[in-house]
């Protein structure tokens, strides 16, 4: 059994787990945000360092600064200082990471209703569970690794990497190709 504590919108929740094959198979079904949680130690660091990241069941996600959603580098910073089409600095690297995407200066809906400008890799992944929803949507009976080699695939490298801490370029996602 494994105990583990999940914080929640509403404070920390207990939870015990007790098969480690059906965890796996739950992560199997999300892109994983790494890198979002400073609070939990795990950010600007080896995602191999990290779970469920380090798991090849897992699609492990880092955050980029796009600002016009454009390549070339020329976007206006919109509420931070980096700059269009790098690596976040608060994310996690390394070999373990399988996509990059938008994930710097997001608007999205906030608790309590309305919007909120946001940062993070919990604003990347869902780029990526889109581009994924949208390929299951025409290809119903893909398994979790063909969705991922799939996305890896129509994926590209039209972003600098010079913030990038190790030499690993990843992958960026291309929501347009589904």
């Amino acid at each position: 059994i494994v105990r583990m504590l999940i914080q929640t919108g509403r404070g920390l929740r207990e939870l015990d787990v007790v098969d480690l094959d059906d965890l796996a198979a739950a992560f199997r079904r999300y892109a994983n945000a790494k890198g979002n949680a400073s609070g939990w130690g795990n950010e600007a660091d080896d995602a191999a360092n990290h779970a469920p990241a380090a798991y090849d069941e897992v699609m492990t996600v880092s955050a980029l600064a796009d600002f016009d959603g454009q390549p070339g580098g020329l976007g206006s910073s919109t509420c931070r200082t980096d700059v269009d089409d790098t690596f976040a600095n608060f994310s996690n690297f390394g070999a373990d990471i399988d996509l990059i995407a938008p994930g710097v200066c997001i608007l999205s809906t906030w608790k309590g209703g309305g919007y909120n400008t946001i940062s993070g890799t919990s604003m990347a992944s869902p780029h990526v569970a889109g581009a994924a929803a949208l390929y299951k949507a025409n290809n119903s009976g893909a398994s979790p690794s063909q969705v991922k080699t799939a996305l890896q695939n129509a994926g590209n490298s039209n972003w600098n990497d010079i913030d990038d801490p190790d030499p690993i370029k990843e992958i960026l996602v291309n929501v347009d190709a589904f």
